[in-house]
């Protein structure tokens, strides 16, 4: 083989390694560009899925917590109805105590319209306490209409 050949060949094998490289560049570029493409799918249905999840879970809340509300409704409106003012602090515990709840209620407590704790369905006796300053007792007791709505949340005080 002459010089000039050798020359000519180690062109020609550049050459094809050039394009050999930039061949498996264009197909890398295309791999990346397309995976990004279909992660970026799976990506926005995962998002979709959580917002549908997120609204499937608030919906479930809210109609459980629509029916631990109804439940104490019920037993609020039977406890109304036997009550004429000459049951004892112990019989209105009972009454109270006697109910099934919802796991979600922890406590049923029962005060006179000064806003003391006169019964609750976890003690006997119960621990003599105002609510009287509290938001849940102050929005019936100012309100000049009987109002069955209070929508803030409530919260304890350690009772």
């Amino acid at each position: 083989m002459k010089a000039g050949q050798i020359q000519s060949m180690s062109r020609q094998s550049r050459r094809m390694a050039v394009s050999l490289m930039a061949a498996i560049l264009i197909v890398a570029s295309v791999i990346l560009i397309g995976s990004d493409y279909l992660s970026s799918g799976v990506r926005q249905r995962l998002v979709d899925s959580a917002i549908m999840d997120s609204k499937n879970i608030a919906y479930l809340v809210r109609a459980n917590f629509e029916r631990v509300i109804e439940s104490i409704d019920l037993q609020i409106d039977e406890f109304l109805r036997e009550y004429n003012g000459t049951q004892s602090e112990e019989q209105i515990r009972d009454f109270f105590k006697s109910r099934r709840y919802p796991a979600a209620v922890v406590q049923v407590g029962v005060s006179d319209a000064a806003g003391t704790l006169i019964a609750s369905n976890l003690q006997y006796p119960v621990e003599k306490i105002s609510l009287a300053d509290r938001e849940h007792f102050r929005v019936h007791a100012d309100a000049k209409v009987r109002s069955e709505e209070h929508t803030s949340e409530l919260q304890s005080r350690g009772l």
